[in-house]
């Protein structure tokens, strides 16, 4: 549980009575959520200007009603600005414990950061309200509320986010690394910022991988990514080889079936014809099996690619996939797998087409 915290009073301008109206940091009620709605609307970059918005700070989450009233009874840390019933601003929050599995910029960051910490996930100030302290406020009464002292806040930076990244750097906060994360709701990718605060400490805390202009890691996640294309190819090739091998032992059942066909009948021809016919289907299922295996082998590395793949763009936004558009070897389905399911079916049939005329020629058509 986090710690028990008072609504906070922080000072704020006198209405038209001249008295000082106080404003007050509290925990977010259902009735809330409209004015934080509002709110957040007003300051999504889609609804500004992007210069202006640039400096006056903006959202991109899009977040709906839905979303929040999930977030109001989900997030630890969901905390209003109220300055005598109007709501004036606003703060999401949880600890990194409670990030879902399908918030992949937030996961990633969850699995850099060895030690627990408090993702900040939305802060937003209503159109006319700033000077007032409103912000900060809501960070103070965050940093008093919290269990851990480490507080992480994702911050877009294409386009760059003036206003947000100032804040936070007049908060204490440091620059900790860059993310490049899956679409926002309007279908782009915009690359993140990620500002970490230790309120106990003045280092940036240890991560699990290096940040985002390190060559040597980009390097590693190639050799890997070589690595696992090279494998990838050599299970193509491998099934053109069994196709072959496939090829070559249908031939010799074939001849073994056109020569017992010639023969007379007999108990010794009819034991060959049995012995002939469950060979052919013992080999067709051998190749049946090889070839699933190896299907299965070249979607593994393929999959480990398309994970490379995403590590690489995180570090360096400008590397292009190899996957879904880049080098044809890599890309969709492989030669063999594209139709290589289908020639252990055919061959079945064939086989028990042969198989069929071999038994009735030893064993009725006599």
């Amino acid at each position: 549980m986090s710690k028990e915290v008072r609504s906070k009073e922080i000072p704020s301008t006198e209405d038209q009575a001249g008295k000082r109206r106080a404003i007050e940091i509290r925990p977010a009620k259902r009735e809330d959520l409209p004015s934080v709605l509002a709110i957040a609307q007003s300051r999504s970059l889609a609804s500004q200007d992007t210069d202006s918005a640039s400096q006056s700070g903006f959202l991109v989450s899009g977040f709906s009603m839905a979303a929040y009233e999930h977030y109001l009874s989900a997030a630890r840390y969901f905390y209003v600005a109220d300055n005598a019933g109007e709501i004036q601003g606003f703060l999401l929050a949880y600890d990194s414990e409670a990030i879902s599995p399908d918030e992949t910029l937030n996961t990633l960051l969850r699995y850099n950061l060895i030690d627990p910490f408090v993702l900040i996930k939305q802060i937003c100030v209503a159109d006319g309200a700033g000077g007032q302290g409103i912000a900060s406020g809501l960070y103070s009464h965050l940093f008093k509320s919290a269990d851990t002292p480490r507080f992480a806040a994702s911050v877009v930076i294409e386009p760059y986010n003036h206003a947000s990244v100032s804040f936070h750097e007049r908060r204490g906060f440091q620059k900790l690394c860059d993310i490049v994360p899956s679409e926002d709701p309007d279908g782009l990718r915009r690359l993140r910022g990620v500002w970490f605060r230790d309120l106990q400490s003045t280092s940036l805390p240890n991560q699990r991988w290096i940040p985002v202009d390190s060559v040597n890691e980009q390097t590693l996640l190639m050799e890997k990514q070589h690595a696992a294309i090279q494998l990838y190819n050599h299970e193509d090739n491998l099934n053109w080889t069994k196709f072959g091998m496939l090829i070559t032992f249908m031939m010799a059942l074939l001849a073994a079936a056109d020569y017992l066909l010639k023969q007379p009948g007999g108990f010794t021809y009819q034991a060959l014809t049995l012995l002939v016919v469950i060979m052919g289907y013992s080999i067709n299922l051998m190749f049946y099996q090889k070839i699933k295996s190896g299907l299965k082998f070249m979607n593994h590395h393929k999959a480990s690619v398309n994970v490379l793949d995403d590590h690489l763009m995180r570090l360096n936004p400008n590397l292009r996939r190899l996957v879904k558009n880049g080098d044809s070897q890599i890309s969709g389905k492989s030669v063999t797998s594209a139709w290589m399911e289908w020639i252990p079916k055919i061959s079945v049939g064939i086989w028990t087409a042969c198989s069929a005329l071999l038994l009735y020629a030893k064993f009725l058509g006599q």
